[in-house]
């Protein structure tokens, strides 16, 4: 199994270190994942016959070759479009993913975006034929899609959190929509600095927690809370409490929503 390396640039010099997803694991949730598409796909031909039949003479000046077309489109937008869907809202997961335990990122380690997950998928067909050979020969075990756009898959692990008690100051109810944006090793980072914020000097801490903040806030949408640009003359307080409002947040979806 190779190993992939990633380093967060941080004042502490934290390395994140992500192990790939082997073949095995991504077939298994490739399966999983095949199983659900082909139940969809067969509730939308069940219908599409139900529909063909009420209303027969539509169908029939169609033409084999245009049925033929439109149950073509319904495999390939529900083949595609179900990895697209649920690899968008899930952060580089998908049912079969989850199950299993890996997810798509960027080489770079970030979340994986829509231009990735569209071109990756789009080329997913393809991948059925030559996927296999390029994941047993690819260093960082990358199928074709994977090669386009720059992305791999990982193991998500266990990863070390603090514990931090509950008391009046970390629990929130801040909703953030965009929670499931953070990943386990953001929440172990987040974690470890807010346990171990008073190791550090006053100048240190608060520069460690306008970078954590600044790629939060853009991360999560956070403008209307506080702004990037305005971190320097906010206080110290406030940004914490932010910052601990994320981590409980996260926490209370259970990490993965």
């Amino acid at each position: 199994m190779w190993e992939y390396t990633i380093k967060v640039d941080t004042p502490e010099n934290t390395e994140i270190e992500f192990e790939l997803a082997g073949i095995g694991s991504r077939f298994a949730a490739m399966l999983i994942d095949y199983i659900i598409t082909f139940l969809i796909t067969a509730i939308f031909f069940l219908v599409f016959g139900i529909i063909a039949i009420i209303f027969s003479n539509i169908i029939e000046r169609l033409g084999d070759y245009i049925v033929a077309l439109i149950m073509l489109g319904i495999f390939v937008i529900n083949f595609s479009g179900y990895f697209i869907l649920f690899e968008y809202i899930w952060s580089g997961r998908t049912p079969g993913k989850r199950v299993v335990g890996i997810r798509v990122i960027k080489e770079n380690g970030q979340p994986v975006g829509f231009y990735e997950i569209f071109v990756r998928n789009i080329l997913r067909v393809i991948d059925l034929i030559v996927g296999p050979y390029f994941i047993l020969f690819s260093q960082k075990e990358k199928r074709l899609g994977d090669f386009v756009v720059h992305t791999i898959v990982i193991k998500e692990k266990e990863v070390f959190v603090p514990v931090i008690e509950t008391t009046a100051d970390n629990v929130t109810n801040l909703n953030i929509t965009n929670i499931s944006r953070i990943t386990p090793n953001d929440f172990a980072l987040i974690g470890n600095f807010l346990k171990r914020e008073n190791d550090f000097d006053n100048e240190s801490k608060d520069n460690l927690l306008n970078e954590f903040l600044s790629h939060y806030i853009v991360k999560l949408s956070l403008e209307d809370i506080m702004k990037v640009d305005e971190l320097e003359r906010i206080r110290y307080k406030d940004k914490v409490t932010l910052l601990n409002d994320i981590f409980i947040c996260y926490k209370q979806r259970g990490g993965t929503a």
